[in-house]
């Protein structure tokens, strides 16, 4: 690495002007830089529910980290949104908590099915 200053000394006015010029030159380097690129799918699903047609937002992080989970999302009679996951086991998508309304855990295997589809 070379570096070069330079100062350069105005006067005006009676008044010293100092100004400090540098210049850094790098030497070529070769850096080598790991890139990952994981898919994330998201999509949108009409599902009867409590005897209306909510709106279900899926998301699937394909990463090695989070590969067999899958994020939900959807709103109550009071527009309160509800969060939830799904995650792959052998006998297949599973919601992994338990307090959730009744009208959700009904619905388990019409998510799986919705999940199982858009995978495909």
């Amino acid at each position: 690495m070379h570096n070069f200053v330079t100062i350069v000394v105005l006067k005006r006015n009676g008044i010293e002007i100092v100004i400090l010029k540098a210049t850094i030159r790098l030497t070529p380097k070769s850096y080598q830089m790991k890139l990952e690129f994981f898919k994330n799918i998201q999509f949108t699903k009409l599902i009867k529910a409590e005897g209306r047609l909510r709106e279900f937002n899926f998301r699937n992080h394909l990463s090695p980290v989070n590969k067999d989970i899958c994020s939900i999302n959807v709103t109550d009679d009071r527009g309160n949104r509800i969060i939830f996951e799904m995650q792959k086991q052998e006998s297949g998508w599973k919601i992994t908590q338990s307090k959730l309304p009744m009208w959700i855990m009904e619905n388990e295997n019409n998510f799986q099915e919705v999940i199982e589809e858009e995978l495909k």
